[in-house]
């Protein structure tokens, strides 16, 4: 444990550390120097376009545990999110008015959508209030022809309404040498997560969450530097004991999950949600970036790791991929309130894990922070159990 916390004591850990704990911190200091900074809330917003305008993106955040008064915006079903109610609170009551020029919502999720016509009815009228101007940005989950087409031209106009708010156009040279950015960025991390995933962890999963998940509230060239420091420097940490997880399902925007799994004598080596691995997933074409960097976009952002919005079988042979490479030991599918759509893909998961010869734990109805720990803890303890040669 001595060798572990003295490894942690890294200088550049302890930054991303910080820009992890206190997600608006960063942005509000880019903003006093001068800087703009554009609020992202979904995966699927092309942040190169807004890189490339010289916008910061970073991603909403909810504040748990401080009260909030959002019955005004959300219904009853949407009010059951903690996640939900503590991003609107944010938004309404001035929090994110004070850095934040703008808030550019993409279709992730039917939330997403919703939430979008929330914010948008909400500036209709009532102008002067504190929530930024807001974007939807329309894609398509269709991962064939039709999506393109249909996602070519979204990412299109975005790129048009970002070059209105310039008050410039963005020339394909800027775009690509944001992509470039973007994707040293990514490469710092997927450096970094092998240390997590490869035959001896170095890394447990809260610490992956940390470095990784810095990346949405930060810049991305100051990232990839910090992130490459303290790669450098876990190499050397000491390896990581216990039984190896995959998990599936909601984002896990804190760690409590990770946590609790490490308390019990597990580690998460890999996941394929929009705050693990997912974020460094996807390539680019070389060829189309050099004829349309916005094009090329679409193929990373439309093909990169899927999650709920795709076929059962793409999911699946997704995780089939991570499982060959991280060598879980068990599984967790852990689905949060207002985010079970992907329950439709249990069987041929848990037909996957038994093919994997590994346990399988489900929970659905989650909420965050989690109500129901020591339920959880027992089933994890259970998976551990099974994964030694138990019962």
């Amino acid at each position: 444990m001595g060798e572990r916390k003295q490894a942690l004591s890294n200088k550049a850990y302890l930054k991303l550390k910080d820009v992890y704990e206190n997600r608006d911190k960063y942005a509000s200091r880019w903003k006093q120097k001068g800087g703009k900074v554009a609020l992202i809330l979904g995966a699927d917003v092309p942040e190169e376009i807004l890189y490339a305008a010289k916008y910061l993106p970073i991603a909403v955040s909810a504040d748990y545990g401080k009260p909030t008064d959002t019955d005004l915006y959300l219904e009853p079903t949407g009010d059951k999110d903690a996640w939900s109610r503590g991003v609107v609170q944010k938004l309404i009551d001035g929090t994110y008015k004070k850095f934040a020029d703008r808030i550019i919502i993409s279709y992730d999720t039917c939330r997403n959508f919703c939430l979008s016509n929330v914010l948008k009815e909400a500036r209709r009228q009532m102008p002067d209030s504190a929530i930024p101007y807001v974007t939807f940005v329309e894609t398509c989950y269709e991962r064939n022809l039709l999506g393109e087409t249909h996602n070519d031209r979204i990412y299109a106009e975005f790129r048009q309404k970002v070059e209105c708010w310039t008050g410039r156009e963005l020339s394909n040279e800027e775009i690509n040498a944001a992509i470039d950015v973007y994707e040293d960025d990514r490469a710092a991390m997927r450096e970094f997560d092998a240390l997590r995933s490869g035959e001896e962890s170095r890394v447990t999963g809260t610490e992956a969450m940390v470095v990784l998940g810095s990346s949405l509230f930060m810049d991305k060239k100051e990232h990839a530097a910090l992130v490459r420091k303290v790669t450098a420097d876990a190499a050397n940490w000491p390896v990581v004991k216990g039984v190896r997880f995959v998990i599936t399902g909601s984002d896990q925007d804190i760690p409590e999950l990770y946590e609790l799994v490490e308390k019990c004598g597990g580690n998460i080596v890999s996941e394929d949600h929009n705050y693990g691995t997912r974020m460094y997933a996807g390539s680019f074409s070389e060829y189309t970036r050099s004829h349309d960097p916005v094009r090329a976009l679409v193929d990373r952002y439309t093909y990169r790791m899927p999650i709920g919005k795709v076929l059962v079988k793409e999911h699946v042979d997704s995780l089939r991929a991570i499982f060959e490479k991280a060598a879980p030991e068990a599984f967790i599918m852990y689905l949060k309130v207002n985010d079970i759509g992907s329950s439709w893909d249990y069987p041929r998961i848990k037909d996957l894990c038994e093919s994997f010869n590994i346990p399988i734990i489900r929970f659905y109805y989650q909420e965050t922070p989690m109500k129901n720990a020591p339920e959880v803890e027992a089933e994890i303890k259970k998976a551990i159990a099974c994964a030694k040669g138990g019962n």
